[in-house]
């Protein structure tokens, strides 16, 4: 199997993580909206995020957690997502990434952090900005997780300026090697976990949460539930359809994708889906 980048769809592991501790966490207790928000380092690079505040927060001061997760998986917030890596612990959600792909999922590390590798090198390592690029290539794996520790720490600290920060934004190129260092996984692992939650969840409550924090399209015939998601270069599809007779398991994963390719899948993956579950298009197994 191919391992891909998977920064769309990675927030499947705070997700299994937040079900699988029913006990210790209260899922619908409140926390201030504040809390997330300090996650927004670079307001322009989180559109989903203010789009969940503007559909589903609006003038409230608390949300639920389980309200967090959701906009974590339906709208891809990357700020919500890091305050539930914080809330879980990193070490808790990589664990759960290895044990639910058998060891296949490379490290999750926080989201905010890894966008803010490129500014941090320029404005606190003092990396000249035309070699910013070639050094982030340059990182092997663990150096990577290793500078993404340094700025999260960075940004946990307060010690920087906000206003500066907030005026970033990365290039393309910038957007694309962050896109391409994101954490990796197989569609197999995707497959396997949307096909046996009976397995990696121990209880009903859990399986039923997952489901409902999943859960995008139902109608009288089927059950659409899963996570999708976009960069720069990468487009990402995991969906697990349920109907009377025929449930289904759907994964797209697409990386390096050039701007034409990406806003192809874009506007097709919708209908290619669904002509699947109709039946329109049919696969047969390799022999």
């Amino acid at each position: 199997c191919v391992c891909h980048p998977q920064y769309p769809t990675v927030q499947f592991r705070p997700s299994f993580q937040y079900t699988g501790d029913l006990q210790s966490i209260y899922i619908y207790g409140t926390e201030p909206i504040g809390d997330i928000e300090k996650y927004n380092y670079i307001e322009r690079t989180n559109p989903n995020y203010l789009e969940w505040k503007r559909d589903m927060v609006g003038e409230n001061k608390y949300v639920t957690v389980f309200e967090i997760a959701r906009g974590m998986m339906t709208y891809s917030a990357n700020p919500n997502t890091d305050y539930l890596i914080d809330a879980l612990g990193i070490e808790n959600i990589n664990a759960t990434a290895k044990r639910i792909t058998k060891k296949n999922h490379s490290t999750i590390n926080p989201i905010g952090a890894s966008v803010v590798i490129p500014y941090y090198l320029k404005d606190v390592k003092d990396v000249k900005e035309t070699l910013v690029i070639e050094t982030i290539k340059n990182y092997t794996e663990d150096q990577y997780n290793r500078i993404v520790n340094d700025v999260n720490k960075y940004l946990q600290y307060d010690n920087y300026d906000k206003e500066e920060l907030q005026n970033y934004f990365p290039t393309i190129k910038e957007q694309e090697v962050w896109s391409n260092n994101s954490p990796k996984s197989t569609a197999k692992d995707y497959g396997d976990i949307l096909n046996n939650f009976d397995n990696i969840l121990s209880n009903t409550d859990s399986k039923e949460l997952i489901k409902k924090l999943l859960s995008f399209k139902k109608t009288d015939s089927y059950f659409f539930y899963g996570k999708s998601g976009k960069t720069v270069n990468i487009i990402n599809r995991a969906v697990r359809v349920e109907q009377e007779f025929n449930d289904m398991t759907i994964v797209f994963l697409a990386h390096n994708l050039t701007e034409y390719e990406r806003i192809k899948a874009d506007n097709n993956l919708d209908s290619f889906v669904q002509n699947i579950v109709d039946g329109i298009y049919t696969f047969k197994k390799n022999s």
